[in-house]
């Protein structure tokens, strides 16, 4: 079974470098075949992508599967630099930015409407997060409030004032952060993932 393994990682390694169009293999020494798509073969940025967001959510590169939602969230400082004058609301347009582009799903630039959306249904335990799910808070040294986006293992992420982002781990928000709610969005059905 070991050298079965072995050998068809060989081949798949083999079959990802010779081109995108689907293989089927019968491996010597095995007794099944096995499919190997490689209509989807990773290229260098979605790789760097991967890799850095794996580091910093402590999870395996493949887990990021949500490439368009990580692409946008790197190309945000992007967007603060481009747009210098739009200090008013640098949190809340970061989520409103993240779903249009990652969600097609247009949401209120504001916070407060944000919050009382009728596509927004409120729940209390983060027990139930997932990708994509929203989280309102207040840190503890400001009174106003902010969104977050959560990603995967416990993190998610903010726009701060000055449109810098910063990831939180849900441990560290004791100390820093009171979550308010935590928020699921009514997506377009075309642009789940």
């Amino acid at each position: 079974m070991k050298r079965e393994n072995t050998q068809i990682r060989k081949y798949i390694g083999w079959c990802l470098l010779l081109g995108s169009m689907p293989l089927c293999w019968a491996i010597p020494g095995c007794s099944s075949k096995v499919m190997i798509d490689t209509t989807y073969v990773k290229n260098e940025e979605v790789y760097q992508l991967q890799i850095k967001f794996c580091k910093l959510l402590n999870v395996l590169p493949d887990s990021i599967r949500h490439l368009t939602l990580y692409k946008h969230i790197d190309h945000w400082p992007g967007y603060v630099a481009a747009n210098p004058d739009d200090t008013a609301g640098y949190n809340a347009r970061f989520i409103q930015y993240l779903y249009y582009m990652a969600y097609d799903t247009k949401l209120p630039g504001n916070i407060e409407k944000l919050y009382h959306y009728p596509g927004t249904f409120l729940f209390k335990s983060t027990d139930y997060l997932q990708e994509g799910n929203l989280l309102f808070l207040k840190q503890k040294e400001r009174e106003d409030k902010q969104v977050a986006l959560y990603l995967q293992n416990k993190y998610f992420v903010l726009s701060d004032v000055d449109g810098g982002i910063k990831y939180y781990h849900l441990s560290d928000t004791c100390s820093v952060i009171d979550i308010i709610a935590n928020a699921k969005i009514k997506r377009n059905v075309k642009s789940q993932p």
